[in-house]
C-alpha cells in the first residue's frame, strides 16, 4: 500500500492556528480598506446590474439602466445582489464578492494541500495563492476573475482529488460531485474562459497516470451533472432574452481570440504567463529531473504525491498551450490556470528541508529569500504598499465625485423648473465607458427626491427621441475625442443643459448634457 505523506508529524503550529493565521493574512491582503474610493474601471458594469436585479427582480437577463446586459453570464450579478442584500448597496459589498471568494481561494489551497501532501504544505500552499500579485487587483475589486477563479480552482483540485488521489469509490464520487459544483459555478461567473484548464487537467491525469481508465467512471459523474445545470441554465436565460423587448448586449468569446497580428504575443504566451504568476510558478521547476525521481520516498513523499505534483505541473503547461491555440496573447485570461500553482508550491516549501536532495533544496531557499518567512514578509508589505500607491491612484480615476457633481447641479435646475420632471438622460458612450457616473447621476438625484432615471441606449445615434419620458429627456453625452456623439448636438439641435458648466472631465474623457425636449 502507498504510504501516506508524513510530513504532517513534522513539529510546528496546529493546522487551526495556522488556518487562523492564513485568514488574518487574507484579510490585510483582501479586506483591508477595500471599500475606499469609488468604482472604477469595469466594476460599475458589474455592479450596476445586480443593483437592478435587486430593484426590479431582473435575475435571468441582467439590466444594466434598463438595457438587458448579456455579455457575461449572470453569476458576479447575482453574487453581488447577495451580498448587497445582506450588507446593503456600497462599493464595500460589490468588491466583498471578489474579496471572499480570494480569502476561499487561499482556504481551498490550504485544505488541498494538506489531503494531498501533508500538514506542513497546507500553510505554505494558502499563502502561496493569498500572496500571488497578479491576483491582488482583481481580488480587491468587483471584477468577474476572483468567483472565476474559485470555481475553476474547486473543478480542477477535485478533478485531482477523484481521479488520482481518492481510494474509495465513495472518496471519488463525492470529489467528482464537487467537481461538477465548480465547472457550473465559473461557467455561469465567466463563460467558456476556464475550459482549457478543465481540458487540460483532464488530460494532464492521463498523461502523468499513463492511463486512459481516468476518461471513464467519476469524470461522467461531473460532466454530466454540470452539462445539464448548464443546459439549463442557458435554455432559461435564452427564453427570458427571447422575450426583451430590446436586444441584450452581447459579447462573442470570439473577440478575445486570434486576430491578425497577435503572433508575438501568442508565441510568448507561456513566458509571461510564467512570470506574471510568480513566485507561485516556481514550482513549476520541481517535479522533473533525476532529483525529482530520487526524491520519491523520501521521508515522507510517497509516489502519489509526486504523481499529483506532476498532474499540477502538466495541468499548467497544457492549459496555456490551448490558450496559445486558441489566440490568446493577453497573459490576463491565462489566469485561471494559476489555481494549480498553490497546491504544488505549497508542496515543494514544505519538502525544503525536509525530502528534497540538497541541491534542491539551496535552490529553495533562493527562491524564498533564504527562508519562506522572509518572502511572505516582502509579499505582505507589497501588498499593503500596492494599496496606498498603485490601487490608490487607479481607485482615484473613479468618475461617481464627478457624477455626484453633476447631480448637484441638476437638482438646482429642477429645483428651478420642476416641470422638466419626470425626467430620462438617456446615455451611450458614456455608460461604456465609466457607468458608475451615470449611477452617481441617478442615485444622488433620486435620494434629492427627483424622479430621475438613466436609460442606456446602445444605438443613441439613431434613437436620440422623445420617447422615454412623460417629462424631460436629456442626453448625458461623451464630448471628447474619443467618441463620435459630438455630433449629435447639431443634428438634433441640443440645447446645453445650463451656462454654469459645459463639460464634465471624468477619467480622461469628457462629458456633457443636453436638453432634447422638455414636453413644456
Amino acid at each position: 500500500m502507498t504510504p501516506e505523506p508524513t510530513l504532517a508529524k513534522r513539529p510546528g503550529f496546529g493546522l487551526p492556528v495556522q488556518l487562523a493565521f492564513l485568514i488574518a493574512v487574507c484579510a490585510l491582503v483582501y479586506w483591508f480598506r477595500l471599500g475606499s474610493g469609488g468604482f472604477f474601471g469595469t466594476e460599475a458594469h458589474r455592479a450596476v446590474p445586480a443593483y437592478e436585479m435587486l430593484e426590479h427582480g431582473h435575475w435571468l437577463v441582467p439590466r444594466m439602466f434598463d438595457q438587458p446586459y448579456l455579455r457575461k453570464p449572470p453569476g458576479m450579478p447575482w453574487a453581488i445582489a447577495g451580498m448587497s442584500s445582506v450588507l446593503g448597496e456600497s462599493v464595500f459589498a460589490a468588491r466583498a464578492v471578489s474579496a471572499l471568494a480570494s480569502t476561499l481561494m487561499a482556504v481551498v489551497a490550504f485544505g488541498t494541500a494538506k489531503r494531498w501532501f501533508g500538514a506542513r504544505a497546507a500553510l505554505p500552499a494558502g499563502l502561496a495563492q493569498a500572496l500571488m500579485p497578479v491576483l491582488w487587483e482583481t481580488g480587491r475589486a468587483a471584477e468577474i476573475e476572483p468567483l472565476n477563479h474559485l470555481g475553476t480552482q474547486i473543478a480542477a483540485l477535485l478533478l485531482i482529488d477523484a481521479l488520482v488521489f481518492a481510494r474509495t469509490k465513495q472518496g471519488r464520487v463525492v470529489s467528482a460531485s464537487v467537481a461538477a459544483i465548480g465547472i457550473i459555478w465559473f461557467a455561469l461567473a465567466k463563460g467558456p474562459a476556464s475550459v482549457p484548464v478543465i481540458v487540460a487537467t483532464i488530460s494532464a491525469i492521463c498523461i502523468v497516470t499513463k492511463s486512459w481508465k481516468p476518461l471513464a467512471g467519476v469524470l461522467w459523474i461531473s460532466l454530466a451533472i454540470s452539462g445539464v445545470v448548464i443546459a439549463g441554465f442557458g435554455w432559461l436565460i435564452a427564453q427570458a432574452a427571447g422575450q426583451e423587448v430590446r436586444a441584450p448586449v452581447v459579447q462573442s468569446p470570439g473577440e478575445f481570440l486570434f486576430e491578425p497580428g497577435m503572433i508575438l504575443g501568442i508565441l510568448t504566451l507561456p513566458f509571461v504567463s510564467f512570470a506574471q504568476m510568480l513566485p507561485a510558478s516556481f514550482g513549476l521547476l520541481f517535479p522533473w529531473g533525476e532529483d525529482a525521481k530520487q526524491e520519491v520516498g523520501r521521508d515522507g513523499w510517497p509516489e502519489r504525491s509526486m504523481r499529483i505534483a506532476r498532474t499540477l505541473a502538466v495541468a499548467w503547461f497544457i492549459a496555456v498551450g490551448l490558450y496559445m491555440v486558441f489566440g490568446v496573447r493577453n497573459p490576463r485570461y491565462t489566469l485561471p490556470a494559476a489555481v494549480l500553482l498553490a497546491p504544488l508550491a505549497g508542496a515543494y516549501l514544505a519538502g525544503v528541508g525536509v525530502w528534497m536532495t540538497e541541491s534542491r533544496c539551496r535552490i529553495g531557499r533562493l527562491m524564498v529569500l533564504g527562508r519562506g518567512a522572509a518572502l511572505g514578509v516582502v509579499l505582505i508589505a507589497g501588498a499593503v504598499l500596492y494599496q496606498f500607491t498603485i490601487e490608490a491612484n487607479r481607485r482615484a480615476t473613479s468618475a461617481t465625485q464627478t457624477g455626484m457633481a453633476i447631480a448637484s447641479e441638476l437638482d438646482i435646475l429642477f429645483s428651478e423648473n420642476p416641470n422638466l420632471l419626470p425626467a430620462t438622460i438617456v446615455a451611450n458612450d458614456v455608460i461604456e465607458a465609466r457607468p458608475e457616473l451615470a449611477l452617481a447621476i441617478e442615485h444622488t438625484l433620486r435620494e434629492l427626491g427627483h424622479d430621475v432615471r438613466v436609460v442606456w441606449v446602445p444605438d443613441l445615434a439613431d434613437q436620440l427621441a422623445d420617447q422615454y419620458s412623460d417629462g424631460a429627456l436629456i442626453a448625458l453625452l461623451r464630448v471628447d475625442g474619443g467618441s463620435t456623439e459630438s455630433v449629435l448636438i447639431d443634428r438634433y439641435s441640443l440645447i446645453p443643459m445650463g451656462t454654469r458648466w459645459a463639460e464634465w472631465p471624468f477619467h480622461k474623457y469628457l462629458a456633457a448634457l443636453y436638453l432634447v425636449n422638455d414636453r413644456d
